[in-house]
């Protein structure tokens, strides 16, 4: 064991209707801008999540958004990523999770773009 924290990472490809990906991800680059913490509760715990929209967000496919959530509760502290990417009309979500540590590493620290360029190719 390396001592280093486990960190999940996941992708999902949704598809849609003509036109709806591109407003779905419109829509959520506008909401990104106006929410930036809200309350929740995870397994009955109270938890604050923050968005925070990432500056340097890489550019990939027709459109894209990366954004951070860092959810603080009593019992754990966590940092998500999600770079979704539309294609056409599929969006493909990259998401990598784990606690709130120096180093963790995001989605675009894995081959994000190679797959990404892939549904471009195929389209």
């Amino acid at each position: 064991m390396s001592g280093k924290p486990s960190v999940d990472i996941t992708i999902l490809l949704t598809s849609f209707k003509v036109g709806e990906a591109e407003r779905v991800m419109s829509e959520a680059a506008a909401s990104l801008e106006v929410c930036h913490t809200f309350p929740g509760t995870k397994n009955g715990i109270p938890v604050t999540f923050t968005l925070q929209s990432s500056t340097t967000s890489p550019s990939m496919g027709d459109q894209s958004v990366h954004v951070r959530v860092v959810s603080v509760s009593a019992a754990e502290n966590l940092v998500t990523t999600y770079l979704f990417v539309r294609a056409g009309n599929t969006i493909v979500r990259f998401m990598s999770a784990g606690p709130t540590l120096d180093g963790i590493p995001s989605v675009v620290d894995f081959p994000a773009r190679e797959q990404v360029e892939k549904l471009m190719d195929i389209r």
